[in-house]
């Protein structure tokens, strides 16, 4: 994990899954409303044994009832 802050397909699609299960099972979330694939790639080593393959970098759009979130506050 390189921390980029770039998502990829494969990671992009079980958010959304994950997303919509937790919200059809009544836990409350935010849910995932489309997943947009750029033309940009990133190097990902999924099996981390030295051999990165290049996948294209996906946009989650997230829906939630608040723009107010955990993430908005920083505690210094």
């Amino acid at each position: 994990r390189q921390a980029d802050g770039r998502k990829v397909l494969r990671s992009s699609i079980r958010e959304f899954l994950c997303s919509e299960a937790m919200f059809h099972l009544g836990i409350p979330t935010t849910r995932a409303g489309a997943c947009v694939t750029s033309q940009s790639v990133v190097a990902r080593d999924v099996f981390y044994d030295g051999n990165p393959k290049y996948e294209k970098c996906t946009v989650v759009l997230r829906i939630a009832s608040t723009f107010l979130r955990f993430g908005s506050f920083e505690i210094f």
